[in-house]
């Protein structure tokens, strides 16, 4: 569960840091792009994730406060017990394409390189990746809420037969 609040953390900090990446890659790429332009599509990323992250946090915790306190789990079984609920072979699938998708981001201008007019199109490519890595956040919380809700209803059918 910490990995997960840590991993909005650095999602945080890194769309941060190809902003400021992309800002300060040339003054060519602010005048011909607009330096707005390009900031707001990752402020709204940003934004964006930063909301559904500490919205679907918050969700996964009662759960997992529901399941500990259904299975009568102590602090250490419910650490051995729920931890495959969150830390998983598809959670850390997740985890990967989301780095990929970010270091794509990172990499997104290059550095020092000046796109003229007729490259700003660039920003729908940024916009259609960072709406990617949103996605695969998504889905990767839905992911993690659904075996916890799983869990729960397993817990629940064996504590009321």
């Amino acid at each position: 569960m910490l990995r997960q609040m840590e991993m909005g953390g650095a999602l945080r900090l890194l769309v941060g840091f190809v902003c400021l990446s992309l800002l300060g890659s040339g003054t060519s790429f602010a005048e011909s792009c607009g330096r707005d332009v390009f900031s707001d599509v990752f402020n709204k990323a940003s934004s964006e994730l930063v909301r559904m992250n500490s919205k679907r946090a918050t969700g996964v915790k009662l759960k997992l406060k529901e399941l500990k306190a259904l299975a009568s789990w102590s602090d250490q079984e419910f650490l051995v017990n729920a931890s495959p609920l969150v830390k998983n072979e598809q959670i850390l699938e997740f985890d990967s394409q989301s780095k990929a998708l970010l270091a794509s981001a990172a990499d997104f201008g290059g550095s020092g390189t000046t796109l003229s007019r007729g490259e700003c199109g660039k920003v729908d490519e940024l916009r259609a990746l960072l709406s990617l890595l949103i996605e695969n956040t998504r889905e990767k919380w839905s992911f993690m809420e659904k075996g916890i809700s799983v869990a729960i209803a397993n817990m629940k059918s064996t504590k009321n037969p």
